[in-house]
């Protein structure tokens, strides 16, 4: 595993927020569904059922378009992920100075909660046809 060094931070956020534009641009302006640049789903794939995150990148097009609708189409659970990545997202940047919500949103249960949300989400929208 590279060490990072305390130098090395500036350069690793930068590229980081490069590679994020990037694929924010990317998703804007190439439609997911039209392209075969884009991995398809294994799951879906190899099963014929779409797993949790099954739309999520047509989805995120869809938004980043401004079709609210479409996007909820696609993947209703997106709407629901969306603040809880966020929220592990701000709790890792900020987990020296907050390491109690970081270890509080990486814990067992909250883990284990999110496995099972996850599954039913899995068997619902596949019983629904979403």
């Amino acid at each position: 595993m590279m060490r990072v060094t305390p130098g090395m931070k500036p350069y690793m956020i930068a590229a980081a927020c490069v590679a994020a534009a990037f694929m924010i641009w990317l998703y804007a302006n190439v439609d997911p569904s039209t392209t075969h640049i884009f991995p398809r789903c294994p799951v879906y794939v190899a099963t014929g059922l779409s797993c949790p995150g099954c739309g999520t990148q047509r989805a995120l097009h869809s938004l980043l378009a401004g079709d609210i609708a479409g996007a909820w189409e696609y993947n209703r659970g997106l709407f629901f992920g969306m603040p809880f990545v966020g929220a592990l997202l701000l709790a890792y940047g900020l987990r020296g100075r907050m390491p109690r919500l970081y270890m509080a949103l990486n814990s067992g249960p909250v883990i284990i909660a999110v496995a099972v949300l996850l599954t039913l989400w899995m068997v619902v929208r596949n019983i629904a046809g979403w």
